[in-house]
């Protein structure tokens, strides 16, 4: 069967059964972006590939954790190492999670030695809505936004929740929401826990730690607002601690560590002012930021390297809507990082590594234009950055697109951006493992759309868009774990979102297509697979709530070897919610309810995901 065969007879059928499909709770004309093009507007306004999560959504399908929530979503692929808790790598559109930007209410987080977010630490208690961004948009935020980003806005209660859940293998959590409101003052506040003994997730013969693993994680949040007659200002600060037992694939040879402890803490001072100059609409935004990723590996006899970063964000924005259908967005921002590689004796390694550096730190400088202009049916956007780095100098990107209104119920749209992704710590400065020489990766993206929203009694919605991404200098690691610049990757391929309702129930089909080519052709994608398909059902009558999931992952096989990596899977989830009354609410869900055992990454060990596995959560409200 030829690679677009699935895909096809996916699409096709779900296009001769579209009166039996209907749009979920993520219907793009009800959700509104805010981070796609740094202004608030609908996401059918939007020349990108964009799909909005709220917290309805994710009290409906009831993910375990927010890795899960994306792998509802088109274009993205996990693998993990292991259950909740566990390591997991993210790849949106073929690309790997370090090629990913990810926000906290508009501020970048992440390891800056890792590259990455750690999104298993992420509680997803405190997420009021997640907007996945996909394609790059380096010319609006520079590094790292090369595959795509993920924009999560936190929760602010005016009231209070307290929710409690209890499920398999020793899972607890609780979490407590609270917020006052008087006038034009709010302040808020939330705290959770949570907990499980895990499962033992690699199951091989000289496995060394046979142990099971769990997790514990612990978050606190607050905050206050205060809003004016042309503005507000607000405060935020928010503290997660994380405690992992994993396994390691080098730990047969007795070396590594098997527990991890992870802090997070991000605090945020952000205002905005609007004004009205003549018949132009004026909105200042700054924002001062300061984040802390602190990551201890250790255990197993042995000590690892604790990595640290710290960042500090200070930014302007300038927006201006203009009455003849044009706005512009400006900016300016510096971002110091800072990394501290803290001594360790390691002479007990084989042969004794040195550090190559203790404590280094960088400066970006940065400064964008973006400006949208609308004429009749057609739709014109840009945007240039420049961003100056000190060890790398300068590096310039840019972004442009089109929409066409074709008619009433089909919109076409293109788009062609730039992107680069400056070297980790980790790159550079690892022992034994690194590669100072390296210089940043770059590319260039295009993608093309289509949009087609028929209405009706069964709401019809289609959204499909083919992608290209060209990469020079991208950074793989050799033979001898190494990191080099590559000369020339390819990623490419086609998301499928189709939507619809029959009556009560709501359905989402949704398909992705990647496919990629390192340096000529000797290598595929990262361990994904081609082909995923989802099928997201809903239904709401009186004061129950039902949702199921159906995810379809293809097999992974190597390209050089024609050997399979990986299996195909098939998983099933489902979930139902009572509401008792304005105050209490029971929510039952099951994951894995086939219990198949499947894996979802490849390499040294096989970590195994969990089989079926059931939660209970009773939510109260207090107004």
């Amino acid at each position: 069967m030829s690679k677009f065969s699935l895909l096809a007879i996916a699409v096709a059928g779900a296009c001769t059964h579209a009166s039996a499909v209907a749009q979920p709770t993520t219907s793009d004309l009800e959700h509104i972006s805010v981070y796609a093009s740094r202004q608030a507007k609908p996401v059918s306004d939007v020349n990108a590939s964009v799909t909005v999560f709220t917290r309805a959504d994710i009290e409906l399908y009831q993910p375990k954790d927010l890795p899960a929530l994306l792998q509802l979503l088109p274009g993205v692929q996990l693998a993990r190492q292991g259950s909740r808790g566990q390591n997991v790598s993210l790849f949106i559109r073929g690309s790997s999670s370090k090629h990913n930007l990810v926000l906290i209410d508009g501020i970048r987080v992440g390891s800056a030695t890792s590259g990455y977010q750690d999104l298993s630490q992420l509680p997803l208690e405190l997420i009021e809505k997640v907007e996945l961004i996909r394609g790059a948009r380096a010319a609006y935020y520079g590094s790292d936004a090369v595959g795509g980003v993920i924009a999560i806005t936190t929760r602010q209660n005016d009231t209070t929740q307290l929710m409690l859940r209890g499920g398999s293998n020793g899972l607890a959590e609780s979490a407590l929401h609270t917020g006052y409101r008087q006038d034009d003052t709010r302040v808020f506040a939330s705290v959770g826990y949570s907990r499980a003994d895990g499962i033992h997730v690699m199951k091989v013969p000289m496995d060394s730690d046979p142990d099971r693993d769990g997790f514990r994680n612990r978050f606190v949040r607050a905050g206050a607002s205060q809003q004016f007659s042309q503005g507000k200002l607000e405060f935020s600060s928010q503290l997660t601690r994380g405690d992992v037992e994993y396994d390691d694939g080098s730990m047969q040879w007795g070396r590594y560590a098997d527990q991890s402890k992870i802090k997070s803490d991000l605090y945020q001072l952000s205002g905005e002012f609007r004004q009205q100059a003549a018949d132009v609409a004026l909105t200042h935004q700054m924002r001062l930021a300061y984040n802390l990723d602190d990551s201890l590996n250790y255990g197993n006899d042995q000590l690892q390297l604790p990595f640290k970063t710290t960042r500090q964000d200070a930014e302007y924005q300038l927006s201006a809507v203009f009455p003849f259908q044009l706005s512009l967005v400006s900016g300016i921002s510096t971002r110091q990082e800072a990394v501290d590689f803290k001594t360790q004796d390691f002479s007990s390694w084989e042969p004794p590594v040195k550090l190559n550096i203790i404590d280094e730190s960088r400066r970006t400088q940065s400064l964008f234009v973006a400006a949208q202009q609308q004429i009749d049916a057609l739709t014109l956007d840009g945007a240039v950055r420049r961003d100056l780095t000190l060890e790398y100098g300068g590096s310039n990107t840019y972004q442009w697109g089109m929409t066409y209104q074709l008619a009433a119920p089909l919109q076409l749209r293109f788009s062609q951006g730039s992107a680069f992704k400056v070297p980790t710590f980790n790159d550079l400065y690892y022992p034994q493992y690194s590669n100072p020489e390296l210089l940043p990766e770059q590319s260039l993206s295009r993608e093309a759309g289509v949009r087609l929203d028929l209405g009706g009694t069964h709401q019809i919605r289609l959204d499909a868009v083919h992608f290209v991404r060209d990469m020079t200098n991208m950074i793989a690691s050799d033979s001898k774990y190494i990191p080099q610049n590559l000369t020339q990757a390819r990623l490419h391929g086609l998301e499928y979102s189709l939507s619809g309702q029959t009556g009560l129930v709501e359905h989402q089909l949704i398909a992705t297509y990647t496919q990629g080519e390192y340096e000529l052709g000797k290598a595929g994608l990262p361990n994904i697979p081609k082909q995923k398909y989802n099928y997201l059902v809903s239904l709401s009558h009186g004061n129950w709530q039902f949702s199921g999931n159906l995810l379809y992952r293809d097999q992974v096989t190597n390209k050089l070897t024609n050997v399979q990596l990986i299996r195909s899977a098939f998983v099933a989830g489902a979930g139902t919610s009572y509401k008792f009354n304005e105050q209490w609410q029971l929510r039952l869900n099951i994951e894995n309810l086939l219990d198949r055992q499947y894996i979802t990454e490849s390499g040294f060990s096989t970590y195994y995901q969990p089989g079926r596995e059931f939660s209970l959560t009773l939510q109260s409200y207090w107004f």
